[in-house]
């Protein structure tokens, strides 16, 4: 039987279409069990389907469907995309798995009013969120949490009322890399604070802090880069700006987008890596696999996205995200060639 509306529900179950509507979202709370068994008749012999492709209401009233929110993410930009792109397929190791659809949802502007409600009218129609690219004072945090929707964060949120998120400890990679260059007698160390989500900028800039100060050495701003585009001449213009100094010996911690530029700058200067300048490359994805020709800070790719997974799919269970417990997991310093300097 097509084209059955809650109307027709309510109309041969006789009872209102609020009750139709508690029923179809699973508020059986005020609902007494011979309602429910009605309702279950009812939609079963009118073969209704709730819309935008709900699943059976044999499948414990759940869509099947997990919403995924890209802050701050342009969708025709590969840039943007990169780290969604490369965990995807962790996540859906899990999801996938288990029957789960996603549903992509990209917001460039991060969090306006009116995404965020689109967002929020979507929560009858998924069972859970995975939000990306977090902000400070997220207001998807406060709004899934308002609502009591399952949701789980990618990246740490700097809100101690927040135990549901997988993150990898950003800062600790960042100190270990400034360490490093500083024990290979430096002048200076660069560090590129241009990501996405402003959480984990602030997480690069507290670990080049903390090493900075732990070392007793003074932080020059030209050496911090903030928000620049890898494609940009802004940043061809900060390299050039940073290698015109006097400094002899000159580390560099940027995106392996930015490598491109930085050697290209360098080539034009006459600038000779290991012997002029070291580079570090905050590397999240595996496009570098055991070439040791580039030293990086990996982040554990495979363990944020399953862990993760099996985090929200535990909180659409039990319907409770209050007990999940965080997990911060240790980026890896792997050491190349680039991180060297030669005689």
């Amino acid at each position: 039987m097509g084209n059955v509306n809650i109307s027709q529900v309510a109309k041969v179950a006789n009872v209102s279409k609020a009750t139709v509507s508690y029923y179809l979202n699973g508020n059986f709370e005020k609902m007494s069990l011979a309602t429910r068994k009605k309702l279950d008749k009812v939609v079963h012999d009118l073969e209704y389907i709730p819309s935008l492709g709900a699943q059976s209401l044999s499948r414990r009233r759940k869509s099947m469907t997990i919403g995924v929110v890209l802050e701050q993410t342009y969708v025709f930009s590969s840039y943007s995309m990169d780290f969604f792109m490369n965990m995807v397929k962790y996540l859906g190791s899990v999801t996938i798995g288990a029957g789960y659809k996603m549903v992509i949802i990209p917001d460039s502007e991060s969090g306006s009013e009116d995404i965020v409600e689109y967002v929020l009218s979507m929560a009858g129609l998924v069972d859970g969120f995975f939000l990306f690219n977090l902000q400070e004072k997220d207001v998807y945090i406060k709004a899934f949490k308002a609502r009591k929707i399952p949701f789980v964060c990618f990246g740490y949120p700097f809100d101690e009322t927040v135990n549901n998120y997988i993150a990898t400890d950003q800062g600790k990679g960042i100190k270990m890399g400034v360490e490093w260059f500083f024990s290979q007698g430096v002048d200076g160390v660069v560090i590129s604070l241009s990501h996405a989500a402003q959480v984990v900028s602030r997480q690069y800039y507290d670990g080049y802090l903390d090493a900075h100060r732990q070392l007793g050495r003074q932080i020059d701003d030209d050496f911090v880069i903030r928000k620049i585009k890898p494609e940009s001449d802004d940043l061809k213009n900060a390299f050039v700006k940073i290698f015109a100094k006097e400094s002899k010996k000159i580390g560099f911690i940027i995106s392996y987008r930015q490598l491109a530029v930085l050697t290209s700058v360098a080539d034009e200067l006459g600038k000779c890596l290991c012997k002029d300048f070291a580079v570090i490359l905050l590397d999240y994805f595996p496009d570098f696999g055991s070439d040791l020709k580039y030293a990086r800070i990996v982040c554990p790719m495979e363990e944020l996205g399953t862990t993760g997974a099996k985090m929200l799919l535990r909180a659409i269970e039990e319907n409770d995200i209050k007990k999940l417990e965080p997990k911060l997991f240790d980026p890896e310093f792997i050491k190349g060639d680039s991180c060297f300097f030669g005689e």
